[in-house]
């Protein structure tokens, strides 16, 4: 164990002393959650939009009393048209228009379809969402109009609503957020997990064999099993540190989500996030060192690297698509079995406690059987000598 101590210790040296490499791992997995926010914040500057717009009509002398309706709606303020609806809309001189023909209320009188036309941009964000509320107010005024219709022809208008459907929801509100909005949270820390001890992996085993210094270490009488477990064990600090950082990043990104989207953990949640994701960094890791020491150069690992990288990824796409139930049977299998539970966790729902040990002992115990494969590759001579 003493020989296993000096490798960790020079390894983990060596990690630091890496700096560039250690930032450039800092930067990209500090990015997601940074995009995340803004996004937040652009979603939330689109709902002010929507709460505060102003909608340009054209032709408002043709149906007064529908400019009066919407005039009175909360938040909606009715300006005058531009000369060329399509062109100011086009030019993104506004965002939509209200087009009123002539014949409307001729149309409306009679009883007929009054058509009126709304010229908009889906294809931009702001402009597709401002005449979905647009057209919702349409469609409210529509369904007044025609219910008054129907009282002043003696006829009750619950005649045309033969069903009234009333939606009891038992997914929580927190919940619903956690799992759409906020499902990038596991993501996100899984992928620390398992890129924060790649760059101390691929060198420690991979690179010294590029560089033939793996035979120095092997003549000195370093039994593998140590030598795997050291390279191990600071590939793992690098890890579990980027890991807790993300935890630490993710607090900081939900206490500035705007309000939709703003959900505030305890400190227990967080501590329950970081028992599940910390065994996980160990497995990734493992799964590291057996891919570096297969490797036959650094370029070789870091292309094994961008193979499994997709791993974190099948999860996060399987809880999207209600490709998995969540079940007991998920706590077996790495990977899922801790998104699924730190998803939970955010959601505010309880984890028991022995799925959280059932999962870090299966991680912790795949992890071994990876180091012991990894420590059994170094008997063949194929492996220690590439060149």
């Amino acid at each position: 164990m003493r020989s296993a101590g000096v490798v960790f210790r020079k390894e983990l040296l060596d990690g630091f002393r890496d700096r560039r490499a250690f930032i450039a791992v800092l930067v990209s997995i500090s990015i997601f959650p940074i995009v995340m926010l803004v996004m937040g914040r652009f979603a939330e500057g689109i709902q002010d939009e929507l709460r505060n717009m102003e909608l340009p009509v054209a032709g408002q002398e043709n149906a007064p009393a529908l400019v009066e309706w919407l005039a009175q709606q909360p938040g909606l303020e009715l300006t005058p048209a531009p000369e060329d609806p399509e062109s100011a809309v086009r030019n993104r001189e506004a965002d939509l228009v209200l087009r009123i023909p002539a014949d409307y209320e001729e149309r409306f009188t009679e009883g007929r379809p009054a058509e009126v036309e709304l010229v908009a941009d889906s294809s931009r964000t702001a402009g597709g969402a401002k005449a979905g509320r647009v057209t919702r107010l349409l469609e409210s005024y529509g369904q007044e109009v025609a219910a008054l219709r129907l009282v002043s022809r003696g006829i009750s208008p619950l005649l045309i609503r033969p069903l009234a459907v009333e939606r009891a929801e038992v997914f929580s509100s927190r919940r619903r957020r956690a799992f759409s909005a906020l499902g990038f949270i596991p993501f996100f820390l899984l992928m620390n997990a398992f890129f924060g001890g790649m760059q101390i992996a691929s060198d420690a085993i991979a690179g010294e064999r590029e560089r033939g210094s793996i035979e120095a270490l092997l003549l000195n009488a370093v039994p593998a099993r140590f030598l795997i477990l050291g390279k191990w064990a600071a590939a793992a600090v690098f890890a579990v540190f980027l890991t807790l950082l993300g935890i630490g990043t993710c607090i900081l990104v939900l206490r500035f989500m705007p309000g939709a989207l703003n959900i505030s953990p305890s400190v227990t949640d967080w501590v329950l996030v970081a028992l599940t994701a910390i065994p996980l960094a160990l497995f990734c890791s493992a799964i590291q060192v057996v891919l570096s020491t297969y490797a036959k150069s650094y370029k070789e690992a870091q292309t094994y690297f961008g193979y499994v990288a997709f791993l974190p990824m099948i999860p996060f796409f399987a809880v999207t698509f209600n490709w998995v139930e969540q079940g007991t049977w998920t706590a077996f299998i790495p990977i899922l079995g801790q998104h699924l539970m730190i998803l939970n966790v955010m959601a505010g729902e309880a984890v028991a406690a022995w799925e959280l040990a059932l999962a870090g002992l299966i991680a912790l115990g795949a992890a071994a059987a990876l180091l012991r494969f990894a420590s059994g590759l170094f008997v063949r001579e194929s492996v220690v000598f590439v060149r």
